[in-house]
């Protein structure tokens, strides 16, 4: 029996073989279920019918060494009557962890797809399903904020260094004109002295000398 063959046999006895679970499931699909819950509940289908047809019958019919001889017909339905519960019981499981886990999500992306208020024609970012290539891509957020960061810091110390340095002209400048006054001062020390050297006082003796005469 080929792969198509197992799957449709499946699909049309999936009624008699499934649980009321996935009934109540497929019966709501009519109720207004997502486009997206649709689409992966097909998918999901696809996949477990193509997994399903790699067992073959050369596979089962080890189940069966004696037996499967001259009845092959026979071991064939009862393979496919595995199959088929097989693929009940994948389909009420799957059915039940889309039910809890996967349902709301995708319906909660849909309301929020369906009253987005952007542009429509933007291309919205997708990841690029490459580790490598996504692992890149967080290195150079983290290499870009630590180079925003750096390049703050870099600024920060600029502007203290460039108020430091205007701090030091300022006090280079105040001690320039403190050197021009004291110079300045000297320079009038100087010539006080030096005037004061020019200028010809008599002695005390003679002083006391021309007083006491006057006496």
């Amino acid at each position: 029996m080929s792969k198509e063959n197992i799957c449709s046999s499946v699909k049309s006895s999936e009624s008699e073989g499934e649980g009321p679970r996935v009934r109540a499931l497929k019966s709501s699909e009519s109720e207004g279920e997502g486009p997206r819950v649709t689409a992966l509940k097909e998918a999901l289908d696809q996949t477990t019918c193509r997994v399903l047809a790699v067992f073959k019958p050369t596979l089962f019919s080890k189940c069966f060494p004696t037996f499967t001889k001259g009845n092959e017909a026979v071991v064939e339905i009862i393979r496919g009557s595995v199959v088929q519960a097989i693929q009940a019981a994948l389909n009420e499981d799957l059915a039940v962890l889309l039910d809890d886990d996967v349902v709301k999500p995708l319906e909660e992306l849909s309301s929020v797809a369906k009253n987005y208020s952007g542009p429509k024609d933007k291309a919205a970012w997708r990841p690029p399903g490459d580790p490598t290539c996504q692992m890149r891509a967080h290195d150079a957020q983290v290499l870009q904020h630590e180079k925003q960061r750096l390049l703050e810091s870099v600024s920060a110390a600029r502007t203290t260094s460039g108020e430091l340095l205007q701090k030091v002209k300022a006090t280079r400048k105040e001690c320039q004109e403190n050197q021009k006054e004291i110079h300045q001062r000297m320079a009038a020390i100087s010539e006080l002295v030096d005037l004061s050297n020019t200028i010809d006082i008599p002695e005390t003796s003679e002083l006391f000398c021309g007083t006491s005469k006057t006496l």
